[in-house]
């Protein structure tokens, strides 16, 4: 019985690091859209001089990465807390070998 639970607990444990890494992918992603957004921010302020469509043009790539990276951060948020708890499965099944040994 120890050794389904171990092997069930290695199992929670790959789980958890594969949402691990999924975590840090979508991070990576949005920090990268924020940076690219500084720039074009950055190149908007130093063009602001010149002509009008590539002002506008600038601003408009500039709000769309800024709006994405926004839009991956709500995301990630709200998938942090609605994910699984870690170990959900490991504890269900320890609570029911603690019932059929008091039993």
């Amino acid at each position: 019985m120890l050794e389904s639970r171990l092997g069930l607990l290695g199992t929670d444990l790959e789980i958890e690091g594969l949402r691990l890494a999924k975590l840090l992918v979508w991070i990576a992603m949005s920090l990268f859209l924020v940076f690219l957004g500084v720039v074009l921010l950055a190149i908007l302020v130093v063009t602001l001089a010149g002509e009008e469509h590539r002002v506008a043009s600038l601003a408009t790539l500039s709000g769309s990465c800024l709006g994405g990276a926004l839009a991956i951060g709500l995301g990630l948020r709200a998938w942090m807390r609605n994910r699984p708890k870690p170990f959900q499965a490991t504890i269900a099944e320890l609570a029911k070998d603690r019932e059929r040994m008091s039993s």
